[in-house]
């Protein structure tokens, strides 16, 4: 599966409007389509795509754009120069953003929210994601990581699609969501992600938790798969996800259709297969996992 991306992307400033400005036009470009869009000045909002540029999303505080694929609507908000909101949810908007700024996408019940994040310190963009669907029910995966060339990226928003046949059949949109101002979380029992099971509730971030298949929620500690000692290769493993035993209907739900996990826990920017197939190392010890990464691409 051809992997798509803009990375590399200097971030003049620390001011996130230039990664998100990268994402936009890559999903764009790949599959997603544009619902709304605002500059964050009164009067500008349309429904066509007018954040055509990095200097646009930049431009002032609230610049915004909602846009859809399949049963996915989501929401990227640049507050400021370092705080970021990302909305995703899977009914489609009632009230589709003011004249400043996205003000209401869907009802709260349909929707996952991670508002007003700081990223700061961050220098680079990198905005990957695929030109074909990860699971038959036509869910796009796409990634995008800030970075200031060091073992901790300063920011991260990820839509992962769950792989075919490891979610129930009801499920109208078989994804997991992250959004975090830091490294962590990416992987392991952090709290941090969230998804939509059924046509009638949302795991919420407060309930939910997406870990690798060797952590505390099923073997009582956490223990690295590491290299495979034929091979001496890394391991690369598809998160699992699933509700805590103190959770409503506890257990599985699904795994990671393109995400793996960093069982050896090495550090940005250290990759795997980096001429084949090649992942890259995000996060930290705690909460690290590989992303897909472009092919014969170095990171910085």
């Amino acid at each position: 599966m051809a992997k798509v991306a803009t990375v590399n992307v200097a971030t003049p400033g620390s001011d996130i409007g230039y990664g998100l400005s990268a994402l936009l036009d890559l999903v764009l470009g790949n599959g997603y389509s544009i619902v709304s869009t605002g500059t964050g000045t009164a009067g500008a909002r349309t429904t066509t795509n007018q954040l055509t540029t990095p200097a646009l999303w930049i431009a002032a505080a609230n610049t915004w754009a909602i846009y859809t694929r399949g049963s996915i609507w989501v929401t990227l908000h640049r507050v400021t120069a370092t705080q970021l909101t990302v909305k995703v949810a899977v009914t489609a908007p009632s009230v589709v953003g003011s004249a400043t700024v996205p003000d209401s996408q869907v009802t709260a019940a349909n929707e996952t929210a991670f508002t007003s994040m700081s990223i700061t310190g961050s220098n680079r963009a990198h905005a990957i994601s695929f030109n074909a669907d990860n699971n038959a029910s036509g869910i796009r995966s796409f990634y995008l990581v800030f970075t200031d060339g060091s073992a901790t990226p300063r920011g991260n928003v990820v839509l992962e699609a769950m792989a075919d046949g490891t979610y129930p059949m009801a499920n109208p949109a078989p994804y997991v969501v992250l959004a975090g101002s830091t490294g962590t979380g990416l992987s392991g029992n952090s709290g941090a992600w969230a998804w939509w099971y059924s046509p009638t509730s949302v795991w919420t971030s407060a309930n939910t938790m997406g870990t690798l298949y060797t952590s505390n929620y099923i073997s009582g500690n956490t223990v690295g798969v590491g290299v495979n000692p034929w091979s001496s290769e890394d391991q690369m493993i598809p998160p699992v996800w699933g509700r805590p035993t103190s959770g409503a209907s506890p257990g599985l739900v699904g795994q990671a259709a393109t995400m793996r996990s960093a069982c050896v826990f090495r550090s940005y920017p250290s990759t795997v297969n980096l001429a084949t197939d090649a992942y890259l190392y995000v996060g930290t010890a705690s909460g690290s996992s590989l992303i897909p990464w472009p092919n014969g691409i170095t990171p910085l």
